[in-house]
């Protein structure tokens, strides 16, 4: 490796040797290549590579790191004439080149005897271990539930009874104890700890001093960011400065915990002042109020709620309750650690923690053998060599101790670990590199030069981080150690593009609107991602056009030079696809939504299904529709009304029955092709027969067809690669295969390889942070970057941690609630610290995968972010409140470049601009003739092909606007609420209910409510005996008997007591039931088709009296607000009544049957004109929003 110019760094890190060695390599230091010149360093001096304990942290690391080598070795045998060398490439296949977990398989199987390790055994599968650790969870849950107390009160207190989460649960306190040297001791500790209900006074009193050092360090921020606006606003600052000074007195005042809590919820807050301003001052006193507001509420949530509202005597009573739930779920994850490994014993498999554990117990176990292995060991490795130290756990620490001998060279960096949900722990890293400094000069080697990122971009990067990243938050400082370096010549004749090398855009956030549970329905972020893909789309055609160049050889931008990078790509892929589809822009990443939805992998499942059991409805009609059987709607049909009941159907189609060389020929088939398929299931490895079947019935030419041929294909590739998989299982059984789909799936797991088009080799990537690691691209789009930080796992009844046990909240059976323990409380803080480094460190992985540009977008308030930039902090490094009350990135980010675009080396030196939209840019199409130099001498037949080629539809923007919207939208646009389903489509064909849904056991909201306004459009208006109304039109077919239970009478006949249903009876002839309409509504561009369906109209001689029915859960005093959100419903069928039948409208109301209330609107009455525009101008305003459609 001559050719390579190393940095004095580079080489004290190649070249030091006599200890312990820590390396922290940073962002694009080029670590692999500084591994490899080390290990063979080591080689030329006649150290044989079979010495050298080489760790790295996945297979293909491995694979490559021996690739280089084994180069670099025939490149050194050319040119050395290497005579020495040569023996060194042969023993290479003997190398100690390899994962953690192939190390301590290697140990084991040369130490068999002493591990106690049956020759037979071999190493299971991830995927099977976690089916069988699945299973022995399922079955020890069982077997507890039928006996024990305590675990039946924790899965109904802490599980709501859903099984399946308290095996997950068992599952995860068992994960994290595997993770730890003394895991069994970890359990009993922990155990004992929770039977014994105490009260953690000193550590509960320090949690509460600094959530109150965090109130008051905002409070007073909030207060100088008032003091900087003009005077008349001063007391808004006394306010909340008033608050800092009381809160900071009563903190010195109490120095235990209970002192401090009294004082502190006897606080008083008074009321926030509301100084006369002219409205000249009407926006900075919105500022103020708000600054002020936040930092006052967040002191009550964070301290007085949170902590402040138990007493001393309630958390340790807490305590006390939650000692036994806690105890059993302890007990059961040991009682499954030791079954679970029982079970892999008894058919001699080992998983990946078997391993290490095994090794560990064989190498620091105690005994003789095991420490003169060890002993051994240390002795044969000249020099123990771990990549990704960042990553370890305390288990793979120890382990790796055992092996060193004062010799460990670990490199790593603490700004890219993000594994933590594989249970990595940073600290140990962090910890060796304290060690490593306090042994001397050379111990400690900062690999600070960065080969990847321009200069420029470089000093923006670390301008962000130096001010983020603080030792506060799970100790990862950004010290001038820490700062990156440009290690990359500066391309020369670039002079266009020096600046900017990152661009902040800021869109307004549009919340997702909630539904009235609170839960947001998803929709919110597919609005917010559809945005953001549309600056992304600009930001990178803008890019193309002006002409950037890219990498040494300074060559025009690619599409494939561009990243777009998220923190979570599931539900937002297709928004981007869209909306750069739209743009002319290629794009290749993971599919969008859950690929067990797609069409290709339902049939497979159903045919997975039928082939384990035929007689199950849903998947038999499934494979028969599917190309597997070939059967058509109508032939199903014929088969089910000659079938008659379930039994009946099966016996038509597996067994026989139908006559005639028609449907009876084609069934016949089907049953011996199935008994065909069933036997290759039994007698073949599960991947080999499906894999036949599907080479039979032509499935995957009929794959080939369908759109995007090439994921789909993909996607019956994985399902048979996952069969043959699981061929290889110990236990077998296409019901267990199936039970290994569905765990697949809800671990949210990859069926198989993702695919990418075969048209799109050139694109834009997509892909999540996690995914990105050790990539880069020219141009990275860091997007989402308004999103929330995921913090859910904070709010779960249980809590896990390494350091200090498990917290449970405290069930309140009276009230229906379960209250934060002491313990949970402090599990809770510390996992809050741990998250929010994790997703610091992501931030830092994102930003430093560009080269050449990075361009962050998100979405967030305008006003709140614009202030970082208008008063940039003064401040070196990022409050310690902003970083924990932080709750998006977004807001992080900001603050930094705020205080960058102020900086003139930096901000004044154009290295960083932002962009704050009002509303979602325009996309910008990539055109191709723009983008390639003209030819000297225009070609005519060139010319008219390019005329063709690029020929745009002059009405191509309508193409993306709605032609049509209801009336049911308008209502539940406008505001807000969960509208009832359209029904402005002709009334359902009757058809026979299947068994499956006459057994439910209860009809669900949305069914109650179409079950009502069936009722109501096909009763006789003059009946009162409801009863006998409904079985009159159950006999005709209009209802099931079990719908009875559906309909809510009471309401009804309340309805019909009123003055507007004493009308209906009266003069039924003057009623109109649901009336459809069609109309057409002229918008600026083009005109959109308004439909609906009217549930009631009666024609009075003074006009026309509409009704509409709702079935909303609310009572009577939620009625109103409810109505004047789907006013504009009702308005919408005013106007086109008005507008059809050319007579006016005397009333309009909502009838909440719920609540029973009538609701009027009197904005229906409006003349027609009036109502036009206000329709129009609903109707504009959809069609002209980018998410419309």
């Amino acid at each position: 490796m001559a050719e390579i110019a190393w940095t004095e760094a580079q080489r004290r890190a190649i070249e030091v040797a006599g200890g312990d060695v820590a390396v922290s390599a940073g962002a694009g230091a080029g670590k692999t290549a500084v591994l490899t010149a080390r290990v063979l360093r080591h080689v030329r001096s006649g150290v044989p590579i079979d010495r050298l304990l080489i760790i790295t942290f996945t297979d293909s690391a491995a694979r490559e790191l021996k690739t280089r080598v084994a180069e670099e070795l025939r490149k050194c045998i050319a040119a050395e004439g290497g005579a020495h060398l040569r023996p060194q490439s042969l023993l290479l296949g003997r190398s100690w080149i390899s994962t953690i977990h192939s190390f301590c398989l290697r140990v084991l199987k040369e130490h068999g005897l002493a591990a106690g390790l049956s020759a037979r055994a071999r190493v299971q599968q991830r995927d099977e271990a976690e089916l069988l650790a699945e299973e022995t969870a399922q079955d020890i849950a069982g077997e507890l539930l039928a006996r024990d107390a305590h675990t039946q009160a924790l899965v109904g207190d802490y599980c709501d009874g859903n099984v399946r989460e308290y095996v997950a649960l068992v599952r995860r306190v068992a994960a994290l104890a595997d993770s730890l040297p003394d895991a069994g001791e970890w359990l009993a500790a922990q155990r004992a700890r929770a039977s014994a209900g105490e009260f953690p006074a000193d550590e509960m009193r320090a949690h509460l001093e600094s959530e109150v050092d965090r109130a008051i360090a905002q409070a007073r921020e909030s207060g100088r960011f008032v003091r900087g606006l003009p005077a008349a606003l001063a007391p808004y600052a006394a306010y909340i400065e008033g608050i800092a000074d009381a809160a900071a007195a009563l903190r010195a005042r109490h120095g235990d915990f209970e002192g401090l809590r009294a004082a502190l919820a006897a606080l008083e807050f008074g009321r926030l002042p509301s100084p006369r301003v002219g409205d000249d001052l009407a926006h900075d006193r919105k500022r103020a109020a708000r600054a002020v507001t936040d930092a006052r509420d967040m002191f009550k949530k964070a301290v007085l709620t949170k902590l402040a509202a138990q007493t001393e005597e309630q958390y340790r009573r807490g305590e006390q309750i939650v000692a036994g739930p806690g105890a059993a779920l302890l007990d059961a994850a040991i009682r499954f650690r030791a079954e679970v490994r029982r079970r892999r014993a008894a058919i001699e498999l080992l998983s990946f923690n078997d391993l290490e554990r095994l090794a560990l117990e064989l190498l620091g176990g105690g005994g003789q053998a095991g420490e003169e292995i060890a002993a051994k060991l240390r002795e044969h490795f000249v020099e123990v060599l771990v990549d990704e130290f960042q990553d370890v756990n305390p288990l793979q620490d120890r382990l790796l101790g055992l092996a060193a001998r004062g010799n460990l060279f670990c490199v790593g960096d603490l700004k890219q670990s993000i594994y933590r949900f594989r249970l990595g722990e940073p600290a140990i890293f962090a910890e060796r590199i304290r060690a490593a400094r306090a042994a001397g000069p050379g111990r400690w080697v900062p690999l600070q030069e960065n080969f990847r990122c321009r200069a420029g971009l470089i000093r923006v990067i670390n301008g962000i981080f130096e001010y983020l990243m603080t030792d506060a938050l799970d100790g990862i400082g950004f010290d001038a150690a820490a700062e990156l370096r440009a290690g990359r010549a500066e391309p020369v004749a670039d002079s266009t593009f020096g600046a900017p090398f990152a661009a902040l855009h800021v869109l307004p956030d549009r919340a997702a609107e909630e539904d009235e549970d609170g839960e947001q329905d998803g929709g919110g972020d597919m609005e917010r991602a559809e945005r953001e893909a549309h600056v992304a789309a600009r930001e990178l055609v803008r890019l193309r056009r002006a002409g950037l160049t890219v990498g040494a050889e300074r060559r025009p931008l690619a599409w494939r030079d561009c990243a777009i990078l998220l923190r979570a790509v599931k539900g937002r892929t297709a928004a981007y696809t869209r909306v750069f589809a739209d743009a002319g822009i290629p794009v290749a990443g993971p599919s969008s939504g859950d690929p067990f939805e797609q069409l290709e992998l339902r049939d497979l499942l159903a045919l997975t299904a039928v082939l384990d059991n035929p007689r199950q409805d849903i998947p038999l009609a499934a494979v028969m529709r599917s190309p597997f059987g070939g059967f058509g709607v109508e032939d199903l049909a014929a088969v089910r009304a000659a079938g008659g009941d379930a039994e009946r159907f099966h016996a038509l189609v597996l067994d026989g029955g139908a006559d005639g060389a028609g449907l009876g020929a084609r069934l016949a088939e089907f049953r011996a092709k199935l008994g065909r398929w069933r036997r290759y299931a039994r007698e073949l490895p599960l991947g080999d027969a499906l894999g036949r079947i599907i080479a039979e019935s032509g499935y995957m030419a009929y794959v080939a067809s369908l759109p995007r041929a090439a994921r789909r294909r993909a996607h019956v590739i994985g399902f048979l690669e996952r069969a043959r998989q699981f061929s290889t299982f110990a236990a077998q059984g296409l019901r267990r295969f199936v039970r290994f789909l569905e765990d697949l799936r809800e671990q949210d797991r990859e069926l198989g390889a993702a695919a990418v088009e075969e048209s799109a080799q050139d694109a834009v990537r997509i892909a999540s942070i996690h995914q990105s690691k050790g990539l880069e691209w020219p141009v990275v789009v860091a997007a989402d970057m308004g999103r929330q930080f995921n913090l859910r796992d904070l709010s779960a009844r249980v809590v896990c941690d390494r350091a200090l046990g498990i917290g449970l909240r405290a069930p309140d059976a009276a009230a229906g609630v379960h209250y934060p323990t002491a313990r949970h409380l402090l599990v809770c803080a510390r996992k809050k610290r741990e998250l929010l480094a994790e997703e610091m460190r992501l931030l830092y992985v994102a930003f430093t995968r560009a080269r050449e540009r990075l361009i962050i977008i998100g979405s967030g308030d305008p006003d709140a972010l614009g202030a970082h930039f208008d008063r940039p902090d003064e401040g070196t490094r990022i409050p310690d409140h902003a970083l924990h009350h932080g709750a998006r990135p977004l807001a992080w980010v900001c603050r930094a470049l705020g205080r960058l675009a102020a900086n003139p080396e930096i901000g004044g030196a154009g290295l960083v601009t932002r962009e704050f939209h009002e509303r979602v840019p325009p996309i910008e199409r990539a055109d191709a003739a723009a983008e390639t130099p003209e030819a000297a001498g225009p070609d005519p037949v060139i010319e008219r092909m390019r005329r063709i080629l690029l020929h745009r539809y002059e009405h191509e923007e309508d193409t993306r606007r709605r032609a049509s919207f209801t009336a049911t939208e308008l209502g539940a646009r406008a505001g807000g609420a969960a509208a009832a389903p359209p029904r402005e489509g002709p009334a359902p064909a009757r058809v026979p209910v299947p068994e499956f849904m006459q057994r439910r056991d209860a009809i669900e909201g949305r069914e109650r409510g179409l079950l009502a306004h069936l009722f109501l459009r096909h009763m006789d208006l003059r009946a009162r005996d409801l009863g006998a109304e409904f079985e009159r039109l159950a006999g005709e077919g209009v209802f099931e008997p079990g719908h009875r239970d559906g309909i809510d009478a009471d309401a009804l006949r309340w309805f019909l007591g009123t003055p507007e249903g004493a009308r209906w009876a009266e003069e039924p002839e003057r009623v109109r039931r649901e009336v459809p309409f069609f109309a057409r509504v002229d918008t600026p561009g083009s005109p959109v088709l308004l439909r609906g369906r009217i549930d009631a109209v009666r024609c009075g001689d003074d006009g026309l009296e509409i009704l509409d029915f709702k079935t909303d859960r609310v009572d009577a005093r939620e009625a109103p607000a409810r109505a004047e959100s789907y006013a504009p419903q009702l308005m919408a069928y005013s106007w086109a009544l008005q507008a059809i039948w050319q007579r006016p409208v005397a009333a309009a109301a909502f009838v909440f049957l719920s609540a029973r209330a009538i609701v009027p609107v009197p904005e229906c009455r409006a003349p027609l004109p009036e109502l036009a525009r206000r329709i129009e101008a609903l109707i504009a305003e959809r069609a002209a929003s980018p998410a419309a459609g």
